[in-house]
């Protein structure tokens, strides 16, 4: 007697939703929990403001708000944001990405110290504290280190 397995399949929001959190190297993209809760709050979100009279455009774009609220600012973007504009004289290009992702994981406690997940996080002061700290973060690991 074989065994009959049904696996799930991803929906709209639960696609888009992961491809964005890999694409921007969010901690998140390995937690199915998140993803199918979110996505499950666009699609509501979606429905409910159909029913509200919005048009399919409106409702889409309000579910997407939904789908990524908080998630406008990855740690990984704004170190590579760091590394190509601070160093982009140091270190070559094609190592931008490499470096961003090495030093990813010893930045936790500094991007701890602030929060990402407001909409306007890169108009305020403390974004520009977190990019001068993780410039001299680099700076410290390149003069350690150098580039491997």
């Amino acid at each position: 007697m074989s065994k009959k397995t049904t696996t799930r399949e991803l929906d709209y929001y639960e696609l888009y939703l992961l491809d964005y959190l890999r694409q921007h190297k969010f901690p998140q993209q390995h937690d199915r929990d998140f993803i199918r809760q979110r996505a499950d709050e666009a699609a509501e979100t979606y429905e409910q403001e159909r029913r509200n009279g919005h048009t399919t455009d409106q409702a889409q774009e309000l579910a997407m708000s939904a789908l990524t609220k908080g998630l406008h600012y990855s740690q990984y973007d704004i170190l590579l944001g760091v590394i190509d504009t601070e160093f982009e004289k140091s270190v070559p290009q094609i190592l931008h990405e490499q470096l961003a992702e090495q030093l990813l994981p010893f930045m936790g406690k500094l991007f701890a110290i602030y929060d990402l997940t407001t909409d306007d996080f890169a108009l305020t002061d403390e974004y520009q504290n977190l990019h001068d700290e993780l410039t001299g973060a680099v700076a410290l690991y390149l003069g350690q280190y150098g580039i491997q």
